[in-house]
């Protein structure tokens, strides 16, 4: 996809450039299949085809530069546990090391992240989608190693306020009152700039806030878990959500 005309790891990577304000992105990708003997094939949900079918899952890792610029670092064929692990016969005849170990995709998130980290890359923040998001260990991982993130939760997820009261997300967001709310784009997309209204929730945690989008056209509302040691502002939050899909990126490789 990059205007160039020699196209490899070296001089894309020098295209896109590298930058400490960057934003790492998680996520999964729907391959259809119709071959059994396909590695980690399944009947399963796919989020990019927008069904369950016969298809692998691949667990990919971008990087986006400040300038919107963007390039696949890493990826890893998810293989799910019982259709495949539990099958060592099926395993060596599809080519999988005997030694290979089943592992859920935010654990090859956090495995992918560790060589981005052992590599050098420079990063300021990772971006995910709910699967991500409502995970305690990938969390968990991230904030042990002070890496900051904006990721998707669900709209039952429970928060401590501010005020120390136990919520439901969804329901704190139905008091906001109308001038929490800030009109923001947070990215170009096809069809023009991305434009949504905001809304922060504090909680008991300064480092932990809430992000919420309402969507202008039919007023769907979407949450996002916030990790924030360095205490950035609300925009650059907003701005960082904004790069949290590669979809097209991946389908472009």
């Amino acid at each position: 996809m990059a205007p160039l005309k020699r196209k490899n790891g070296w001089t894309i990577a020098e295209h896109v450039g590298t930058d400490p304000q960057s934003v790492l992105i998680a996520d999964p990708t729907g391959f259809a299949r119709k071959s059994r003997k396909s590695v980690g094939v399944q009947r399963q949900y796919s989020g990019t085809l927008g069904r369950t079918d016969n298809c692998q899952i691949g667990t990919f890792l971008a990087y986006v530069n400040p300038a919107g610029s963007r390039v696949l670092l890493d990826r890893e064929l998810y293989i799910p546990e019982n259709s495949w692990f539990a099958d060592r016969d099926r395993c060596a005849q599809a080519g999988i090391p005997a030694g290979a170990v089943f592992r859920t995709r935010p654990q090859q998130v956090i495995a992918m992240i560790e060589r981005a980290l052992k590599a050098g890359v420079p990063f300021a923040w990772f971006t995910a989608d709910e699967e991500f998001g409502q995970n305690p260990g990938l969390r968990d991982w991230l904030q042990e190693h002070r890496i900051a993130y904006v990721m998707g939760i669900p709209k039952n997820t429970k928060f401590t306020t501010a005020d120390g009261d136990c919520v439901v997300i969804e329901k704190a967001a139905e008091k906001l009152r109308p001038s929490a709310w800030q009109r923001r784009a947070c990215g170009i997309g096809a069809k023009g700039f991305r434009v949504y209204d905001w809304a922060l929730l504090e909680s008991d945690d300064p480092e932990h806030p809430f992000l919420i989008r309402r969507s202008l056209d039919d007023g769907k509302l979407a949450y996002y878990h916030c990790f924030n040691p360095r205490r950035e502002g609300f925009g650059a939050l907003v701005r960082v959500h904004g790069r949290s899909k590669i979809s097209d990126l991946v389908r472009g490789s």
